[in-house]
Formats: C-alpha cells, sequence, structure tokens
C-alpha cells in the first residue's frame, strides 16, 4: 500500500516500479530538487 500518495498518480507510480530492474535507481524528491543537486549526488555515488 502507498500511503499518502495520491490514488490518480498510483498507476503511473506502479508501472514505474514494475519497469524497474535490480541495481536500477529512483529518486523520490519534490519540485524544489534541482537538475545540479542530482548531477552531484550522481557524481558522488
Amino acid at each position: 500500500m502507498l500511503i499518502g500518495i495520491d490514488p490518480l498518480h498510483v498507476p503511473d507510480l506502479s508501472s514505474i516500479l514494475r519497469s524497474i530492474g535490480h541495481g536500477d535507481e529512483i529518486a523520490v524528491a519534490d519540485a524544489n530538487l534541482s537538475r545540479l543537486q542530482l548531477s552531484q549526488a550522481a557524481g558522488a555515488a
């Protein structure tokens, strides 16, 4: 169960979660997370 997730988004989110495989990564972020922060985090990993 996805608690606190808008039911309108559940089909899309479920599809994405089903399509990712082992070793794939997913970022759960809000609109305030910039591309610069993502690229810096990816470079640090």
